[in-house]
């Protein structure tokens, strides 16, 4: 089995607030951000699993979590 890292930056938007204002943002994660390589055929696969998506200020937050099940 292949190693993936733990966390991969996909979707990145800069949204500037003012203190206490909130603000709609919305987000497209399409299956071509979700491949890997795949070393054997060469070629980008999509691989069966759990996907967690993670929202946040930064990497360490995790304000909104949600999980694909790929199969």
């Amino acid at each position: 089995a292949e190693r993936m890292p733990i966390k991969e930056l996909k979707v990145f938007k800069r949204v500037h607030l003012a203190k206490g204002e909130k603000k709609r943002v919305d987000f497209v994660i399409n299956k071509s951000d979700l491949q890997k390589w795949d070393l054997e055929f060469h070629q980008w696969k999509l691989y069966s699993g759990k996907y967690t998506i993670i929202i946040g200020g930064n990497s360490a937050e995790e304000n909104l979590i949600a999980t694909l099940d790929i199969k």
